[in-house]
């Protein structure tokens, strides 16, 4: 997997988008690094403190994002935004959420952007909005298919 940290100015890019879009962002206190698939991570300071120039890491921290035409956030990073978000989330009804789990885009009547998905207390991912129609980005092995 080949990754590069986000220099400072990187960093401040990616959370000023999450600001921009989604009125919060995962935090300033964490390393942000990114995969040649411009997939974001985040790990704990405390990854500053080993040498890994001698490891072979295959994947380390806790993937958030995909970073390209704006910021797309994973599940895991739904919930770690949307606690705090003050714009861009969509409430599904029951009904709703039991298609989105299953995988089925969403048909909603909303702005082209990227909404953060929420049912109750819950943050169930992040959804892309084209013609009336949310995009769903759940990985088929996270679906429920029932």
């Amino acid at each position: 997997m080949n990754t590069t940290f986000l220099n400072a100015k990187e960093k401040k890019q990616f959370i000023s988008e999450c600001e921009e879009q989604f009125g919060s962002s995962p935090g300033k206190d964490l390393v942000y690094f990114k995969t040649s698939k411009e997939d974001v991570f985040i790990v704990s300071r405390a990854i500053e403190q080993i040498d890994t120039t001698n490891l072979r890491v295959n994947s380390f921290g806790l993937y958030i994002a995909e970073w390209k035409r704006g910021v797309r956030l994973s599940i895991e990073g739904s919930e770690l935004v949307g606690k705090t978000a003050t714009k861009s989330v969509v409430e599904l009804s029951d009904e709703e959420t039991a298609a989105w789990i299953k995988g089925e885009d969403i048909y909603k009547e909303l702005p082209k952007g990227v909404y953060i998905i929420k049912h109750g207390d819950d943050f169930i991912g992040c959804a892309r909005s084209t013609e009336g129609r949310l995009i769903n980005h759940v990985p088929k092995t996270r679906r429920i298919m029932r």
